[in-house]
């Protein structure tokens, strides 16, 4: 007999999955309007819509969509018929590791597809080895199966990166005669030896991008430090996680945490979710950091969209249909002599 797929019989429908997958969330298939939820989402509400506008289409009650260039959604997938065993096995399971590790390259495209579709959390709980103590290999695999050969591009472009970008910084500095701030002081006084320097670095470029529209107090130097919100400082690294998490609230974004303490080195972490990952070196931290808003779909904060589109469009060379064009950027690059766009 022909069942339709309509909303009314969703719970129907995943009583006879999880009959097959017992391991299965109704939540994954689908979540209905309600506290917390404004809108209709899951699995079977993807499936329900595709085909809905499909229907559509062919009756012509709305235009077919124009042919376009194929975008990542659009490609085909492939999923390997023992999903299920397999997904419970990264659930379950962490050794041996590279048994794991070959089990999550399988599933690359099957995650793929989830987190296209499903909100951050849910994906996180389907796919919880993204917040195990190796959870940034998975996000690198993940990056490199997304952008094959991306992932090492920062390491070897960064340093004549940024002498140019001190530079540069200098020189806007003297023209708008905000050198002697003590902001900008700290920013060309920090040795280069200093584990905290790539940090400066960072700040003088965010100095040279433009930002979203800020008020008086947020300019020049004040808007480098209004803009720097996802670096923090301090002696408490777990403290000021809970305490940068709750400001943000329900927009929860991956940071980066440079603790400092006078009697210990400078240790770098990255915050995301509710995990946290140590690194060696600030731009460790900040290479995965980027990788990480692409792997799990996540959108760029707004305060620090300019960077982030820098970025993506010079080190890691990504195009993406819909990026933001931003012309103060691509001057900004070929003034620097950074003309690969």
């Amino acid at each position: 007999m022909k069942v339709w797929l309509t909303i009314k019989n969703f719970k129907q429908m995943f009583a006879k999955i999880k009959a097959i997958f017992p391991f299965e969330d109704m939540e994954s298939y689908f979540v209905p309007i309600g506290p917390g939820n404004r809108s209709v989402s899951g699995l079977l509400y993807n499936s329900f819509r595709a085909r809905h506008d499909a229907s559509k289409q062919e009756r012509g009650i709305i235009p077919k969509k124009r042919n376009v260039k194929k975008t990542e959604a659009q490609q085909p997938l492939v999923i390997p018929q023992n999903i299920d065993v397999i997904r419970q096995r990264l659930i379950h399971r962490s050794e041996p590791w590279p048994a794991t590790i070959v089990d999550w390259k399988t599933t690359f495209d099957f995650r793929r597809k989830e987190i296209m579709s499903l909100k951050l959390a849910e994906v996180l709980k389907r796919w919880p080895k993204f917040q195990h103590k190796n959870g940034t290999e998975m996000i690198e695999l993940d990056f490199e199966c997304l952008y094959p050969g991306k992932t090492s591009i920062l390491f070897e472009e960064w340093k004549t990166f940024s002498e140019k970008i001190m530079t540069a910084a200098g020189a806007k500095a003297d023209k708008d005669k905000t050198g002697s701030s003590e902001d900008m002081i700290a920013i060309f006084s920090t040795s280069e030896d200093s584990p905290v320097y790539n940090i400066s670095v960072l700040k003088a470029l965010i100095y040279l991008l433009p930002g979203p529209p800020r008020k008086k107090s947020e300019h020049g130097p004040h808007r480098v430090a209004h803009i720097l919100q996802y670096i923090t400082f301090t002696c408490n690294v777990m403290d000021k996680v809970k305490e940068v998490a709750e400001s943000l609230k329900n927009d929860l974004k991956p940071f980066v945490i440079v603790a400092t303490t006078e009697d210990l080195p400078v240790k770098f972490y990255l915050s995301v979710y509710d995990a946290l990952f140590e690194f060696d070196t600030f731009l460790g931290a900040l290479d995965v950091l980027f990788q990480t808003f692409f792997v799990l779909n996540i959108p760029y904060p707004t305060q620090l969209n300019s960077f982030y589109v820098f970025m993506q469009k010079f080190f890691y060379k990504i195009k993406l249909e819909g990026d933001p064009i931003l012309d103060r950027i691509t001057k900004m690059i070929k003034l620097l002599d950074f003309t690969r766009l």
